[in-house]
């Protein structure tokens, strides 16, 4: 069944509820024809989403995910899409399409530079 994701800013970002954690969660339980809406403007600078994204998926450190977040494999057709151009990526697009693959892996760390 197809669904639309909505990912919004965490209000008070935690350790384990921050901008980089809800994406990563969206990323993750997508499924084929999936969208994820961003709504709001991420903030990865704020210190819980910074110390998050700098351990990647795995939270832990050193290890190839750091600073991404990794696509797992066979995620195919899913919709990354936002309202506005300040809401992560304005452009309606598929991550499949349009991220390089890396082992099977794809990983959003180009995205977010190419939007900062």
């Amino acid at each position: 069944m197809l669904a639309t994701i909505q990912v919004t800013p965490a209000a008070s970002p935690t350790a384990a509820d921050n901008d980089y954690t809800r994406l990563a969660a969206a990323v993750g339980a997508a499924t084929a024809g999936d969208t994820i809406h961003l709504r709001g403007t991420f903030d990865w600078t704020e210190a819980h989403s910074a110390a998050a994204w700098a351990k990647g998926n795995d939270g832990l450190p050193g290890t190839p995910d750091d600073y991404s977040i990794q696509v797992p494999a066979n995620k195919n057709n899913v919709t990354l899409t936002a309202a506005r151009l300040g809401d992560f990526a304005a452009p309606t697009q598929t991550i499949d399409s349009w991220l390089p693959r890396r082992h099977n892996a794809s990983s959003l760390s180009e995205v977010v530079d190419l939007f900062r």
